[in-house]
């Protein structure tokens, strides 16, 4: 029978590869590792681990099942921390920093959520932007960061991508597409586009991100201008007549001078995330990342 321990064994030969290793991490003796994974080979019936003198190689079969230890052993270590919350009546404490323009579409379903299921346990929002979001997650100051993803990876940051957002064209009140309901990339083809100043690295790969949304569409902007942030984007549309693509979120700017408007096509959207430190190791994270995944299944 294969238990949670003889998984974790299994786990950290796959990562280790070294059977001497793996027993000195798990504090247990050489040869119950070697009976275990031996034991495990036999109930999958497939050879997991190819062993000689010198080497220990995982077989193809071997890394199916290490993927799916991983993931049970994950699930498990979740429900742990979930039961130790609930039964001992802990009051656990979760920092969000959120995006004003996301935080009533995404933020706010999945904090009230959540408070459904675990009364006692406080949640704390902090409005930000992207990047302010990640330099607080970075410093410890927040849990999590909720952001669209576009791609972004972080050293030692894990993601959880849990929806989409639509992806949109802002622009003034009084640009000539304004009234549309929704608008065509070869619509804006002609027109100056809008991208973040890229000082910091999160707006940097936006820009790319747009910049080669357009280029699958052979579109080449005559004329590029940038703002600083998405609260600086209403004056720069205005002032420059140009468009910016951004997600459908900056809707909720609500400035009478800008119209947001969704692109036509279900391709253009962005996956919605939760960033977080890999060595964060508040039991509330993975309580919250899973009632972020219910609310938008």
């Amino acid at each position: 029978m294969i238990t949670i321990r003889y998984m974790q064994e299994y786990v950290t030969l796959a990562e280790t590869l070294s059977y001497s290793k793996t027993a000195e991490t798990l504090y247990t003796a050489q040869p119950a590792v070697t009976r275990h994974i031996a034991s495990i080979e036999s109930e999958i019936g497939e050879t997991l681990f190819v062993r000689n003198t010198r080497h220990v190689r995982i077989t193809e079969a071997g890394q199916v099942v290490y993927r799916s230890f991983k993931d049970i052993l994950t699930r498990y270590e979740s429900m742990l921390n979930e039961v130790e919350l609930l039964s001992a009546g802990k009051v656990g404490r979760l920092i969000i920093s959120s995006p004003y323009y996301w935080t009533e579409d995404y933020t706010e379903p999945i904090v009230s959520s959540f408070r459904k299921k675990h009364p006692k346990i406080e949640v704390e929002i902090i409005s930000c932007q992207p990047a302010e979001g990640f330099a607080q997650i970075l410093n410890s100051q927040s849990d999590l960061v909720l952001s669209a993803t576009n791609g972004t990876v972080i050293p030692s940051v894990n993601r959880l991508d849990f929806t989409s957002e639509k992806l949109a064209v802002v622009m003034a009140a009084d640009h000539r597409l304004s009234d549309s309901s929704s608008i065509r990339l070869n619509d804006i083809r002609d027109d100056t586009l809008i991208l973040f100043d890229e000082d910091l690295p999160y707006y940097s790969k936006f820009n790319s991100y747009v910049l080669d949304l357009l280029k699958k569409q052979n579109i080449t902007p005559d004329r590029l201008e940038y703002t600083q942030q998405i609260d600086t984007l209403g004056l720069q549309v205005r002032e420059t007549g140009g468009v910016s693509i951004m997600p459908y979120g900056v809707r909720h700017m609500n400035r009478s001078y800008i119209r947001t408007i969704p692109l036509d096509g279900e391709e253009y959207t962005m996956p919605m995330g939760l960033f977080y430190l890999e060595s964060n190791d508040n039991p509330v994270v993975p309580l919250f990342l899973e009632a972020a995944k219910n609310v938008f299944s």
